[in-house]
Protein backbone atom coordinates (compact mmCIF):
# COMPACT_ATOMS: atom_id res chain seq x y z
CA UNK A 1 0.00 0.00 0.00
CA UNK A 2 2.51 2.58 0.45
CA UNK A 3 4.60 1.89 -2.53
CA UNK A 4 1.24 3.81 -3.93
CA UNK A 5 2.00 6.81 -2.95
CA UNK A 6 2.91 9.51 -5.36
CA UNK A 7 3.61 12.26 -3.42
CA UNK A 8 7.25 13.71 -1.75
CA UNK A 9 6.92 12.75 1.97
CA UNK A 10 9.15 15.06 4.60
CA UNK A 11 9.09 12.07 7.17
CA UNK A 12 9.05 8.52 7.28
CA UNK A 13 8.90 6.27 10.58
CA UNK A 14 9.57 2.40 10.62
CA UNK A 15 10.07 -0.21 13.13
CA UNK A 16 13.31 -1.79 11.50
CA UNK A 17 15.92 -0.28 9.75
CA UNK A 18 16.46 -0.50 5.87
CA UNK A 19 18.50 -3.59 4.41
CA UNK A 20 21.72 -1.69 3.10
CA UNK A 21 21.11 1.34 5.34
CA UNK A 22 24.88 1.01 6.81
CA UNK A 23 26.08 1.69 3.67
CA UNK A 24 25.52 5.27 3.93
CA UNK A 25 26.30 6.08 7.67
CA UNK A 26 29.76 5.22 10.33
CA UNK A 27 29.64 0.85 9.84
CA UNK A 28 32.77 1.02 11.74
CA UNK A 29 31.71 3.03 14.74
CA UNK A 30 27.99 0.54 14.25
CA UNK A 31 30.12 -2.41 14.61
CA UNK A 32 32.41 -1.33 17.33
CA UNK A 33 29.33 -0.50 19.29
CA UNK A 34 27.37 -3.75 18.10
CA UNK A 35 30.63 -6.45 17.12
CA UNK A 36 27.91 -9.26 16.38
CA UNK A 37 26.03 -6.71 13.56
CA UNK A 38 29.45 -7.34 11.55
CA UNK A 39 28.34 -10.74 10.12
CA UNK A 40 24.59 -9.16 9.03
CA UNK A 41 25.92 -6.04 7.80
CA UNK A 42 28.07 -8.41 5.71
CA UNK A 43 25.87 -10.64 4.26
CA UNK A 44 23.35 -7.77 3.73
CA UNK A 45 20.41 -9.10 6.19
CA UNK A 46 20.62 -6.64 8.81
CA UNK A 47 17.58 -4.54 8.17
CA UNK A 48 14.33 -4.92 6.20
CA UNK A 49 14.08 -5.61 2.46
CA UNK A 50 10.34 -4.26 1.95
CA UNK A 51 12.25 -1.11 4.00
CA UNK A 52 14.82 -0.60 1.40
CA UNK A 53 12.53 -1.44 -1.56
CA UNK A 54 10.07 1.88 0.30
CA UNK A 55 13.27 4.29 0.89
CA UNK A 56 14.30 3.52 -2.78
CA UNK A 57 10.82 4.78 -4.17
CA UNK A 58 9.35 7.62 -1.53
CA UNK A 59 12.88 8.89 -1.07
CA UNK A 60 11.65 10.34 2.57
CA UNK A 61 13.65 13.73 3.62
CA UNK A 62 14.16 11.60 6.94
CA UNK A 63 13.81 8.20 7.72
CA UNK A 64 13.28 7.47 11.76
CA UNK A 65 13.72 3.76 12.95
CA UNK A 66 14.69 2.41 16.48
CA UNK A 67 14.62 -1.72 16.27
CA UNK A 68 17.98 -2.30 16.64
CA UNK A 69 18.54 -0.31 20.04
CA UNK A 70 21.35 1.69 19.27
CA UNK A 71 21.94 5.26 17.71
CA UNK A 72 22.97 5.15 14.09
CA UNK A 73 22.98 8.18 11.62
CA UNK A 74 23.22 8.06 7.35
CA UNK A 75 22.67 10.09 4.70
CA UNK A 76 21.30 8.22 1.08
CA UNK A 77 22.15 10.36 -1.98
CA UNK A 78 19.40 9.14 -4.96
CA UNK A 79 20.19 8.23 -7.93
CA UNK A 80 18.23 9.51 -10.56
CA UNK A 81 16.62 12.66 -8.80
CA UNK A 82 17.33 16.22 -8.43
CA UNK A 83 19.98 15.82 -5.71
CA UNK A 84 17.31 14.63 -3.20
CA UNK A 85 18.31 12.60 -0.47
CA UNK A 86 17.46 11.12 3.03
CA UNK A 87 18.29 11.77 6.15
CA UNK A 88 18.24 8.72 8.32
CA UNK A 89 18.31 8.46 12.19
CA UNK A 90 18.24 5.32 14.17
CA UNK A 91 17.02 5.75 17.76
CA UNK A 92 18.58 4.46 20.36
CA UNK A 93 16.51 3.38 23.90
CA UNK A 94 15.39 5.66 26.14
CA UNK A 95 16.88 5.29 29.53
CA UNK A 96 18.84 6.52 32.46
CA UNK A 97 21.73 5.37 30.33
CA UNK A 98 20.76 7.89 27.53
CA UNK A 99 22.63 10.57 26.16
CA UNK A 100 20.91 14.15 26.93
CA UNK A 101 18.25 12.93 29.87
CA UNK A 102 15.77 13.61 31.95
CA UNK A 103 13.18 12.36 29.50
CA UNK A 104 9.64 13.82 29.77
CA UNK A 105 6.78 11.08 28.32
CA UNK A 106 4.03 13.19 26.65
CA UNK A 107 0.65 11.04 25.22
CA UNK A 108 -1.65 12.95 22.43
CA UNK A 109 -4.88 12.42 23.88
CA UNK A 110 -6.78 12.70 20.89
CA UNK A 111 -4.81 9.68 19.37
CA UNK A 112 -4.82 7.70 23.14
CA UNK A 113 -9.00 8.77 22.26
CA UNK A 114 -8.85 7.04 18.58
CA UNK A 115 -7.20 4.17 20.06
CA UNK A 116 -9.37 3.42 22.85
CA UNK A 117 -12.76 3.78 21.14
CA UNK A 118 -11.19 1.28 18.32
CA UNK A 119 -9.17 -0.98 20.38
CA UNK A 120 -12.10 -3.87 20.53
CA UNK A 121 -11.30 -4.03 16.55
CA UNK A 122 -8.22 -3.26 16.31
CA UNK A 123 -6.43 -6.81 15.38
CA UNK A 124 -3.93 -8.72 17.11
CA UNK A 125 -2.95 -11.15 14.22
CA UNK A 126 -2.56 -10.70 10.72
CA UNK A 127 -6.50 -10.73 10.29
CA UNK A 128 -7.98 -7.46 8.66
CA UNK A 129 -10.03 -5.24 11.19
CA UNK A 130 -13.42 -4.94 9.97
CA UNK A 131 -15.00 -1.47 10.60
CA UNK A 132 -18.65 -2.31 9.17
CA UNK A 133 -20.19 -2.14 12.64
CA UNK A 134 -18.53 1.24 13.39
CA UNK A 135 -19.23 4.28 11.58
CA UNK A 136 -16.25 6.52 11.53
CA UNK A 137 -18.12 9.71 10.46
CA UNK A 138 -19.75 9.98 13.79
CA UNK A 139 -16.32 9.47 15.85
CA UNK A 140 -16.78 11.87 18.91
CA UNK A 141 -13.61 11.96 20.19
CA UNK A 142 -13.74 14.68 22.70
CA UNK A 143 -16.55 12.51 24.42
CA UNK A 144 -13.74 9.88 24.36
CA UNK A 145 -11.03 12.23 26.33
CA UNK A 146 -12.65 11.91 29.74
CA UNK A 147 -11.82 7.78 30.10
CA UNK A 148 -8.56 8.32 28.75
CA UNK A 149 -7.63 11.65 31.19
CA UNK A 150 -9.06 9.39 34.05
CA UNK A 151 -6.61 6.34 33.41
CA UNK A 152 -3.65 8.27 32.89
CA UNK A 153 -4.57 9.79 36.18
CA UNK A 154 -4.42 6.19 37.71
CA UNK A 155 -0.55 5.89 36.30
Amino acid sequence: MLMQLVEPLDIFLSHDWPVGITDYGDSKALIQQKPYFQEEIKERTLGSKPAAQLLEKLKPRHWFSAHLHCKFAGAVQHRNDDCSGTKFLALDKCGPESEGGPFEVLYDEEWLAITWKFNSIFPLTHTPASFRRHHLHSLYVNAQLLPVDRSFKTL
